[in-house]
């Protein structure tokens, strides 16, 4: 389905290689064009706002040549918010709204899942805002099992340069072991009932972290 706020083709495609099976990521991304378009309408305390145009949209959709189990993934994503300098302020999980409370990291999980994500502050605070996303398999088992261990990774988000400004998209961008290392002591701290891997082919570096609030 044709989302109106992108275009035709997808902004960032890449094909990876997971146990011999091709996947592959194609990343639709561009500026809210309004609450229709992106479906606000149906979240409460949210509905039709028009302050909700020129924040970005994101979509990613998952294509393999696997079969059955084999295409079961997960989505994590961990905001951060920057301060001027580039440092990081503040960082947490953003796991789906109502799996908050259940100790779950993943924004999405399922068979071939297309993550969608579209955020939005009313009051345009002074703001820079950045997402790193993970495409993880996973393995059919309990979480204490089986490590989840990244396919992908991508950058995306937002800044506002002062009090009520107009939202700049962040470009879209491909990560890898440096952004998944930044986020693994964070995501252990935050989940301790999961395990997480390093990203493949690097070893583990001895990390602790405060929670943040």
């Amino acid at each position: 389905m044709h989302e109106p706020c992108f275009s035709d083709q997808p902004a960032l495609v890449r094909e990876l290689d997971h146990e011999g099976r091709k996947v592959r990521i194609s990343i639709w991304y561009g500026a809210n064009t309004g609450p229709d378009d992106t479906g606000f309408g149906i979240i409460r305390d949210v509905g039709l706002d028009p302050r909700v145009r020129g924040f970005p949209v994101l979509k990613a959709a998952v294509d393999s040549s696997g079969h059955g189990y084999a295409n079961v993934f997960g989505w994590i994503q961990v905001i951060s918010h920057l301060g001027r300098d580039g440092s990081i302020e503040d960082w947490s999980p953003d796991p789906f709204p109502m799996m908050r409370d259940r100790g779950v990291p993943f924004m999405l999980a399922g068979y071939l899942p297309t993550f969608f994500d579209a955020p939005f502050w009313a009051d345009r605070p002074q703001l820079h805002w950045r997402a790193d996303l993970f495409l993880c398999p996973i393995v059919v088992r309990r979480p204490s099992e089986e490590a989840i261990e990244p396919l992908g990774g991508f950058r995306w988000g937002f800044q506002i340069p002062s009090q009520g400004a107009e939202p700049a998209l962040l470009p879209l961008e491909e990560v890898g072991h440096g952004a998944w290392a930044e986020s693994l002591p964070r995501l252990r701290f935050w989940f301790p009932s999961w395990r997480f891997a390093e990203w493949p082919g690097t070893e583990a570096v001895p990390t602790s972290v405060a929670r943040s609030v």
